[in-house]
């Protein structure tokens, strides 16, 4: 019960919804009711560790998400929208053995079509090249340009380009950052429209082995 002490504007006692009235060596004051914290069930922890996961295992992505999800970032962030798409198809395993399948990872979302037959080949412990082939025929335009990403599991760093090759140039050749020359790479190609109003899925082209 709550009690209004000295009047209508006297200090308060006891509980308002949220709000906790008490008194301290003559002082009123009020505070907030203290929260109970919710139980944590299995599923809870479960369903929390899976969150964790996918979030820590995303953020090096961060600066293609924001370009790869811009278009599907409606109400939600680019990161949460990649959060999505990923979180029921390159999410594996059980708590707490959780596992990401690379060939479901998505780091771009859109309708814009994606370059044919990509390939990737490692010429030296920093540098890889990357053919492909234009595509005859859906939504594209010669211009559009190529966005790479490379991830290495044993750094948990990614590194990558945006932009500065074109589609119709069939192959570029990119030097990964120094930390990355001697790990395992995983490989990805998107392809972004030439007025940044579209955006293709992004395409695995599998693991690239060290030299």
């Amino acid at each position: 019960m709550t009690k209004i002490k000295k009047g209508i504007l006297g200090g308060l006692s006891g509980k308002i919804g949220p709000v906790v009235g008490a008194n301290w060596k003559g002082t009123d004051y009020l505070r907030s009711k203290p929260s109970i914290p919710p139980v944590q069930t299995p599923p809870r922890k479960m369903a929390q560790a899976k969150f964790g996961y996918l979030t820590s295992f995303l953020k090096p992505f961060h600066p293609y998400l924001l370009q790869g999800f811009k278009h599907a970032a409606i109400g939600k962030t680019e990161f949460n929208a990649a959060f999505t798409a990923n979180f029921k198809t390159a999410l594996q395993g059980e708590y707490p053995d959780f596992s990401i399948d690379f060939s479901q990872l998505l780091l771009s979302s859109g309708k814009l079509e994606v370059v044919a037959n990509p390939t990737c080949t490692r010429l030296s412990a920093s540098k890889l090249q990357f053919k492909w082939q234009d595509v005859t025929k859906g939504h594209f335009h010669i211009d559009d340009l190529i966005m790479i990403v490379v991830y290495s599991a044993k750094r948990k760093r990614a590194d990558g380009m945006i932009g500065g090759v074109k589609r119709n140039a069939g192959n570029c050749i990119f030097k990964m950052e120094k930390r990355l020359w001697t790990s395992e790479v995983e490989v990805f190609i998107s392809v972004i429209g030439h007025n940044g109003r579209a955006v293709s899925n992004s395409y695995y082209l599998g693991k690239v082995d060290v030299i």
